[in-house]
């Protein structure tokens, strides 16, 4: 706790999100605390479902960058990951990253063909570094449950403990490369939206190599949409979304780290999507479940979206179902007008598509099915093969 009495944040903390200067002080905190903390911090900055949304673009403010690793060192690791030093296996390679963070740093470099790739480098302390961080920040989320009665109630070292295991399951770039293959697969039907090809023999545990996608990501703001007119924004936010609903709800597999720095507008107007670290993966009862969800709000029915919860969620007992399907009509309204907006811009659905979700729902909510607990988890999909 010295880290945050010495940041000055111990009276914000103590209040609690409700308090304005909470996230300041928390993110003073974190950048105190050291660069997993950091990258901690910024997977919770996306997560505005779990967060209040304001101490979500707080978070999002924490910034990852660090100094470059010591080229040497870096030289190294990439000689014991692929066999051979940099200028062997690259026609070549620059040392010098163009951009370095917490964990990795990224080169730039051409393959012996030709072909100008992106080198992601884990800096060699980063494994060691981040295991001991994430012991401590385990460690401190139970500390701050037993001192702060809202870290109590939202349950931190239980949301502790689920960022701790995908971090750590990023460090093995294997399956970042697994993940990669997974979400093309998915998008091989959308010729407007582009995931760089990975280069499997020139990757490991430690090193992955993709093609390098040219373009400006959208957390450059407005720069990145200088050329860009509304309705060329208009069909790539359309675009962006129907994929994402694709992924959810046909393939079940889908980019869970989807913010602006990892969405490209490429030179040539297409749409480039980057780290692939952590995608959510659900089975197919789930995916009905959502879907059936989904259908009973647009629809307008409130009865038929609560049983839809009950189906889909571990729905507390004492939970006032009639009380909840009023609150949910006037939600519904809102969905029911973005959807409108939505299907306005873009191609209407397939009205068998609609029929026979309408009948899987009807059968859903008529049959008397078991509630099942459903707890979502973002996990990276384990690759098929594991390189010794």
């Amino acid at each position: 706790m010295g880290i945050v009495v010495r940041a000055g944040g111990g009276p914000a903390l103590r209040a609690g999100p409700s308090a304005p200067q909470f996230g300041d002080a928390l993110v003073e905190v974190i950048n105190r605390c050291g660069v997993t903390f950091v990258k901690l911090g910024q997977i919770l900055g996306t997560r505005d479902d779990l967060i209040p949304p304001e101490l979500a673009r707080t978070l999002s403010s924490l910034q990852s960058s660090a100094r470059p690793a010591d080229p040497v060192r870096i030289a190294e690791l990439l000689a014991s990951e692929l066999g051979d030093t940099p200028e062997a296996v690259f026609s070549w390679f620059d040392m010098e990253p163009f951009a370095a963070a917490s964990v990795a740093q990224v080169h730039s470099a051409r393959t012996t063909e030709g072909t100008d790739v992106v080198v992601k480098v884990q800096r060699p302390e980063a494994g060691t570094q981040v295991s001991v961080d994430c012991d401590i920040f385990l460690r401190v989320s139970s500390l701050a449950e037993t001192r702060f009665p809202w870290a109590h109630d939202i349950g931190v070292h239980r949301l502790a403990g689920g960022l701790v295991t995908s971090l750590l399951e990023e460090l093995d770039y294997r399956t970042e490369a697994a993940n990669t293959g997974a979400i093309a697969s998915t998008m091989s039907n959308r010729p407007d939206i582009v995931v760089p090809h990975i280069y499997p023999s020139l990757s490991s545990g430690r090193v992955l190599v993709m093609e390098r996608l040219r373009g400006a990501p959208l957390s450059d703001g407005e720069a990145a949409l200088t050329d860009v007119d509304v309705d060329t924004r208009s069909s790539i936010a359309t675009e962006l979304l129907a994929s994402l609903l694709d992924g959810i709800f046909v393939h079940g597999v889908f980019h869970a780290d989807l913010h602006p720095g990892n969405i490209l507008i490429l030179d040539d107007g297409r749409i480039g999507l980057l780290d692939f670290g952590a995608v959510g993966v659900l089975d197919g009862e789930t995916r009905i479940l959502f879907a059936v969800l989904l259908n009973a709000a647009l629809a307008g029915d409130p009865v038929a979206t609560v049983d839809a919860m009950l189906m889909a969620f571990d729905v507390p007992s004492e939970v006032d179902l009639e009380g909840t399907a009023r609150q949910i009509d006037p939600l519904e309204l809102g969905l029911r007008s973005r959807a409108a907006v939505f299907s306005h811009r873009s191609r209407p659905p397939d009205p068998s598509s609609l029929r026979a979700l309408s009948a899987i729902s009807d059968r859903l909510r008529y049959r008397k099915l078991r509630r099942r607990t459903w707890s979502p988890r973002v996990r990276p999909a384990r690759p098929r093969e594991q390189r010794p």
